[in-house]
């Protein structure tokens, strides 16, 4: 009930009023001119905790005690007949407890117009501001989870044959779809303008196909941004609920009419473009594995640790009778014998234990034929395996006949070397003979060596010292025909030979003595042999015959000499002739060969009886006889070939009377040569070939550079062949990717990438066009092999016309097919004349043509492996990339809430403090007044009452007036102090509070820097073990700069932090901070900060910046720091930050930033 203090209750306007108290719904108090109550409301008594309280005589005042001071001011000037009110305002109940309330406040006037006192109405909204608040809380989450959504979060409109209409788009509608929220609400239209052209219909029926069955609505296709981008959208809706949801009822406030068939749906849309490229990517790549898988020759089982089979790779499933969909399921040993199948169990499962790939090799039976395969089993993870097997049974049949030939290769060895055992023992047991008979030989007059089969004397008897001048130590182990200087009457291969067949030669040798002079003797050879028949050594006897082969030579040029000796001459002929070239005598079985009579030649001359060229020939060297000059040359006469030899006939006195002619038929040594000459060349050829196709078949292992393998390929076919030309060319169809050429062609072009020729042929590389009558197109597509030993020749003349055409004689014409169907050749050509293409040559161009398929094929899957090892690198890297940025953004994020929390504490706590500072520095100068009008009352009251009563000077005594009098300025004078130095610190935090600014403004550096230096006073003061640090300021005259002010503040305190750090540390004896600002350029300002600590390492510094590092123990320091004063300084300001430092000589952060405005 309404209570009245101190009036009228009889007054029915009173009786009114209170009625019209209790009916308001608010808290009404009426008060008079002192505020004392008059009347209050059973609300107000409720509200405030007044029910229990009589409120007779008491005043606002006292039933509020800890009202704020300026609520007196409020009613003074609303007694003064002003209105006041407050829509919100708060205090703090008895329980401590928050409060909101809204407060009017307007005097009331008596019947005379007389302001008589107030009439306050206060309202509780506690509940409102809470609930405001819950909501606010609410929102702001709801807002900061849409925006941090990567996608957009709608509520959308489905309506038949119209448009979506988004009721709500989350923020990230600008980044995916570059469209603002606000105008995709107001135009429909926005959003399928966007959709791409081929995935519009789609688009359409989706939203038919939901509105006709009252169901969700999802829709995957593209977009076009209006930057051009096309990118992937995956949209999926939630069910729609008809039955009394919230959707439902906020329908009834649309601003539209809403029918049954419309769907109001909540949905989220996601960019999927990254997950399509890796769709696509990972199908092509499916495809390509598809057709290596296809193109492989290998077995690839996936294996459990029982063995049951898995997967089958679709490569080479021949090897096994069953169907490949037959085989899963099955265990190995079903298909192996059982020795082979534990053995592969065995290494399978030690491959799970070890998760090592074993290699093994085992037999198979299959179809009654054995299998060798080679297999690799390598972990999948820790219970299935994957089994790679390659059929080596050709292999293993090479190895074993391999095996064979060693085999027997050993046998013939160990055999061999028994004999030559044997042969050494009686090598020994002859040259033990022959010691034995050193002594005897030593006594005899002829001259005795005996020789190895080399010729080397390893026997020199007194007699051979007599005759030839050589002591025995001279002659041992030297060459006897090179220390003799030999001259024999036959060839010595000849007479080895017959030593060979009889054992033993006898005839006259021309020798030469230690002085030179020479000897003829008679010389009989022995061929000593050992146990066994092989010859061992040779015992040479030589007697001295000088004189009687004079003798005989005198006889001999008697004329009847030399014609019995040309008659006996084998294979020859034996000629005389003068000194006008006329012939005097010719004898010797050849002659009839030729159907020359002797007495058809004799008398005649060589231009009366041979052909010219023959005639010149022989006249030439019989002249160069005639002048003295031995010679021999060779001549073909007929199918046969003769050997001449012409050398001078002299008389006693030594002149020239006659030449002479000896005449051999040589035609059978020169087949046997040309025999052994064109035998050797075909060998070297074919050992040329075989090493070509082996260095070819290497390139193809070692190498994967195509380009290398096919100039290697045409270089050395070019050599070997002796061509003037080979080349390598590519064939491509129309269809195909088009190469730049000067012509266009229905039929395709042959691109000639590789050539080797001769230095005066131009070149062949290019790309050109085919025509539709070109005779090798058909061969190219057919691979049919072209042959052409003669252009000129050929019945074809379309390759007449062609080739002659561009100067062609011969033609050997390869097409290559490589397993990606790719179409090339190789081709050899010959432009001097005709050229006949061997076998050997055809075979071996085969063989390259099918060497250089498998090096396009394998250099293929290399590119391809390498295109994809770059692609997952490049994946991998942006993927690391996104790590680290994501993670420096949320420690950033942590970071700046933190500060921002930490400047909203600072901000209340220094608006908390500057209230009571102000009370007590507004109230110290009224307070120093009322001192000095207090002590200058005592000191008149002590002047006019000189002698006060014993109490009170007692008491004057007791408190010390005099020091009080004289203390009491000072101690206010102190509080004064005090209270400035407060105002400085709060003033400080707010400064510093300004953290979590978000917008630029001009500000004053210095107040930040001085605001930061304030709050880190106490890490500056000296301490019990340390001493303070100095801070030495040099300002320069600064503008005021465009920033963020908070953020500034932020890099102030991580540098200054960091630097009293590292003076902590040092333990200097000095520490000093210098502090130096200018400006530069006149728009640019700098702020130094030095410290005299111990300096940063070269290596340190250049990771100063980098997030995450720091040289602080674990727990002391993030590495966060310098990360992010380096990005609000170089990003958010485009500024520059650096350090300047060496180790002991302290360290300089230069903070450099433009001071225009932005």
């Amino acid at each position: 009930m309404c209570r009245c203090s101190r009036m009228d209750s009889s007054n029915s306007t009173l009786e009114l009023f209170k009625v019209f108290v209790e009916q308001t719904p608010a808290a009404v108090a009426l008060f008079d001119q002192e505020m004392r109550y008059l009347l209050t409301s059973d609300r107000w008594l409720s509200e405030y905790g007044l029910r229990d309280i009589p409120l007779n005589n008491l005043t606002f005042y006292d039933t509020f005690p800890h009202c704020p001071e300026q609520w007196k001011p409020i009613h003074t000037e609303c007694l003064l007949g002003n209105y006041e009110g407050c829509e919100e305002h708060y205090f703090f109940g008895e329980d401590g407890k928050l409060q909101w309330v809204e407060w009017d406040i307007r005097p009331w006037h008596n019947s005379s117009g007389e302001i008589n006192g107030l009439i306050m109405f206060t309202q509780n909204i506690t509940k409102r501001k809470r609930a405001e608040a819950a909501w606010m809380k609410i929102e702001n989450r709801f807002n900061k989870l849409t925006a941090n959504v990567p996608g957009i979060i709608c509520q959308l409109l489905l309506k038949p044959e119209h448009p979506i209409q988004f009721t709500y788009v989350s923020p990230g509608c600008t980044k995916i779809c570059e469209l603002d929220p606000d105008a995709l609400e107001q135009h429909p239209l926005l959003f399928q303008e966007l959709i791409h052209p081929d995935d519009l219909s789609e688009y359409k029926a989706s939203i038919t196909t939901a509105i006709q069955n009252q169901s969700a609505w999802s829709w995957e296709g593209r977009i076009i941004t209006t930057s051009c981008q096309i990118k992937w959208l995956a949209c999926s809706t939630s069910p729609p609920d008809t039955q009394n949801s919230l959707e439902q009822q906020f329908l009834d406030d649309l601003p539209y009419n809403f029918t049954p068939h419309e769907l109001l749906l909540d949905g989220l849309f996601i960019e999927v473009t990254e997950r399509k490229q890796a769709e696509l990517s990972l199908l092509q790549q499916e495809t390509q594995l598809r057709a290596l898988f296809k193109a492989m020759t290998d077995l690839i089982l996936v294996l459990d640790r029982e063995g049951h089979i898995l997967e089958i790779a679709p490569t080479n499933c021949n090897l096994f009778t069953q169907d490949r969909l037959e085989l899963y399921g099955m265990k190995i040993s079903d298909l192996m014998p059982d020795e082979n199948a534990h053995r592969l169990l065995a290494n399978l499962r030690r491959s799970l234990e070890t998760q090592k790939t074993i290699d093994v090799e085992y037999s198979m039976t299959l179809n009654d034929q054995i299998f060798w395969l080679a297999a690799k089993v390598s972990p999948l993870d820790l219970d299935t395996v994957v089994w790679v097997a390659r059929d080596i049974t050709r292999r293993k049949e090479s190895e074993g006949k391999l095996e064979q030939y060693r085999d027997t290769l050993e046998d013939r060895v160990e055999q061999r070397t028994a004999e030559l055992a044997a042969e050494v023992e009686e090598r020994q047991q002859v040259e033990q003979s022959l010691r034995q008979h050193v002594q005897m030989l030593d006594l005899a007059n002829d001259s005795i060596m005996i020789l190895d089969l080399e010729g080397t004397i390893k026997y020199w008897n007194h007699g051979a010292h007599k005759l030839y001048g050589w002591t025995k130590q001279q002659a041992i182990n030297q060459n006897i025909h090179s220390l003799l200087q030999t001259e024999f009457s036959i060839p010595l291969p000849t007479i080895h030979h017959i030593l060979q067949e009889q054992g033993y030669w006898e005839g006259e040798l021309q020798q030469t003595k230690r002085d030179g002079t020479p000897v003829t003797v008679a010389s009989r050879w022995t061929l000593q042999r050992d146990r066994q028949g092989n010859p061992a050594a040779l015992l040479e006897i030589n007697n001295d015959i000088t004189y009687r082969f004079e003798t005989e030579m005198a006889l001999r040029k008697s004329e009847e000499l030399y014609r019995t000796l040309a008659q006996n001459f084998p294979d020859g002929a034996v000629v005389l002739f003068d000194l006008n070239l006329r012939f005097t005598l010719a004898e010797g079985r050849e002659l009839g060969k030729l159907r020359l009579a002797k007495d058809k030649l004799e008398g005649e001359t060589p231009a009366d009886i041979f052909p010219q060229s023959v005639s010149q020939l022989m006249e030439y060297h019989y002249q160069n006889a005639l002048a003295g000059e031995t010679e021999q040359f060779e001549i073909s006469l007929g199918e046969n070939c003769y050997s001449i030899q012409t050398l001078p006939v002299r008389n006693d006195d030594g002149y020239i009377m006659a030449g002479m002619a000896l005449i051999q038929n040589i035609t059978q040594r020169k087949r046997s040569e040309e025999a052994i000459r064109k035998s050797e060349t075909r060998y070297r050829e074919m050992a040329q070939r075989e090493e070509l196709i082996n260095r070819l078949a290497s390139q193809v292992r070692n190498s994967l550079n195509l380009d290398q393998i096919l100039e290697i390929a045409v270089v050395e076919i070019q050599n070997l062949l002796q061509v003037d030309q080979c080349l390598f060319s590519w064939y491509q169809s129309q269809g195909e990717e088009e190469l730049q050429t000067p012509e266009f062609s229905p039929y395709g072009y042959v691109n000639v990438v590789k050539e080797a020729k001769t230095e005066t042929l131009p070149t062949a590389l290019g790309c050109f066009p085919v025509a539709a009558d070109d005779p090798l197109l058909n061969n190219l597509l057919n691979l049919e092999m072209l042959q052409v030993d003669d252009i000129f020749s050929h019945e074809d003349p379309g390759i007449h016309q062609l080739y002659e055409s561009r100067g062609y004689r011969a033609i050997l014409f390869l097409p290559i097919k490589t397993a990606y169907g790719e179409l090339g050749c190789v081709s050899c050509a010959h432009f001097d004349g005709p050229r006949r293409w061997t076998e050997d040559e055809v075979e071996l161009l085969q063989t390259v043509t099918d060497q250089l398929a498998i090096a396009i094929s394998q250099a293929e899957l290399y590119r391809q492996a390498t295109v994809a090892a770059e692609n997952a690198d490049r994946k991998a890297k942006e993927l690391e990339e996104t790590l680290r940025q994501l993670q420096r953004t949320q420690s950033q994020l942590i970071q700046s809430e933190k500060l921002s929390s930490l400047g909203q504490m600072v901000a209340g706590v220094a608006h908390e403090i500057n209230n009571p500072v102000n009370f007590i520095y507004g109230n110290l100068v009224p307070a120093r007044d009322y001192t000095a009008d207090i002590l200058g009352l005592l000191q008149l009251y002590q002047e006019t009452f000189r002698d006060p009563p014993e109490q009170i000077e007692e008491e004057i005594e007791a408190i010390d007036l005099e020091f009080i009098s004289e203390d009491l300025p000072r101690l206010l004078d102190s509080m004064q102090v005090g209270a400035e130095r407060i105002r400085e610190i709060v003033l400080s935090l707010r400064n510093f509070s300004r953290l979590d600014e978000a917008e630029m403004k001009k500000v004053d550096l210095h107040e930040g820097i001085d605001s930061t230096l304030m709050i880190l006073q106490n890490r500056l003061k000296a301490k019990g073990d340390r001493p303070g640090v100095e801070v030495s300021k040099h300002y320069g005259k600064l503008p005021q700069i465009f920033c963020y002010p908070g953020q500034l503040n932020q890099v102030f305190m991580n540098l200054f932090s960091n630097a009293i750090d590292a003076l902590e540390e040092s333990n200097i004896a000095e520490p000093k901070i210098t502090i130096t600002t200018e400006l530069i350029d006149n728009n640019q300002a700098v702020v130094k900060l030095k410290d005299n600590g111990p300096g940063i390492g070269e290596k340190v510094r250049q990771r100063l910046f980098d997030p995450f590092f720091t040289t602080k123990p674990v727990g002391k320091g993030t590495g966060l720091g310098l990360a992010i004063s380096y990005q609000i300084i170089v990003e958010k300001h485009q500024g520059q930050l650096s350090c300047v430092s060496e180790l002991g000589q302290g360290a300089t952060f230069v903070i450099q930033i433009p001071a225009v405005s932005h």
